[in-house]
């Protein structure tokens, strides 16, 4: 649609882009509607995308301080009402935005519309949808790995999103102040559309529209992030009287959690030595 501006957040995934650039094209979008913002890539992006694609926009970023700040850039240099932001290794269906923007419009109540991700290598299994926050800030993902069947085909409203692919009103995103660049990576996109729904917007997810990500799985250095990515979204979020409510549960769930990430750190440690 003409009122979309498309921003690719992109940090060395070269390998990656001219399949999601491929993809983004066959959609019909043109080039002049589309930002690759670039944070502080190594590989070689910006060289590329001027020969393959030098309609599209190249916005540099100089440091990598993870992708809320590139995020934060491509909403506010966008120019149109919406804003589809996506991750630069995601793969859009041909109507995935289209579907979107339709449910967006018949209903103003919904300012993010959120596809349902499937994983790229197995596209008929979903990796995230039904998204939500559980009240000790673990994400709730309850359809990862079942099958698109399984789904089902119903619009659900739903309480927080990745931001694999997002379809956003673009004022809304800066009345709820954008995304909190004080996360580096991880809890960011759950703290930025829990804001939407904390200001009573919508987000509604619909199966009719699909992306497929490229999704691997995560290394050890991200659960120092995940750690304290989530006592930053509940010591900002939350009221002390509601931190001393949970206080009991996190009792329990703090030293169990540092006790299966050491386990799992030690075990990817060693299958790294046998190798």
């Amino acid at each position: 649609p003409a009122d979309v501006d498309i921003v690719v957040v992109a940090h060395n995934t070269l390998p990656a882009l001219p399949g999601v650039f491929d993809a983004l094209m066959a959609t019909g979008c043109p080039q002049a509607q589309v930002t690759l913002v670039d944070v502080a890539s190594t590989d070689g992006t910006g060289a590329w995308l001027a020969g393959a694609y030098p309609g599209v926009r190249h916005r540099l970023l100089e440091k990598n301080d993870g992708p809320g700040p590139g995020r934060n850039i491509g909403i506010l240099e966008a120019t149109r009402p919406f804003v589809l932001l996506m991750d630069g290794d995601v793969l859009l269906e041909p109507d995935t935005v289209q579907t979107l923007h339709a449910a967006m419009l018949a209903d103003r109540r919904i300012r993010v519309g959120s596809p349902v991700v499937v994983h790229a290598s197995r596209p008929e299994y979903i990796q995230y949808a039904g998204g939500g926050i559980h009240f000790i800030c673990e994400a709730i993902n309850p359809w990862m790995d079942r099958s698109r069947a399984e789904r089902g085909d119903a619009p659900a409203d739903i309480d927080a999103a990745p931001t694999c692919a997002l379809l956003l009103d673009r004022q809304t995103s800066l009345d709820i102040g954008l995304f909190d660049e004080r996360y580096f990576i991880g809890k960011e996109d759950g703290d930025f559309t829990h804001r939407f729904r904390m200001a009573g917007y919508i987000i509604r997810e619909l199966p009719d529209a699909v992306v497929k990500h490229h999704s691997r799985p995560r290394g050890t250095w991200l659960f120092y992030y995940q750690i304290r990515n989530r006592w930053h979204f509940m010591l900002k979020n939350y009221q002390w009287r509601t931190l001393i409510a949970i206080l009991p549960c996190l009792l329990v769930h703090e030293p169990v959690q540092f006790a299966v990430l050491d386990r799992k750190s030690t075990r990817l440690n060693s299958s790294h030595v046998a190798l």
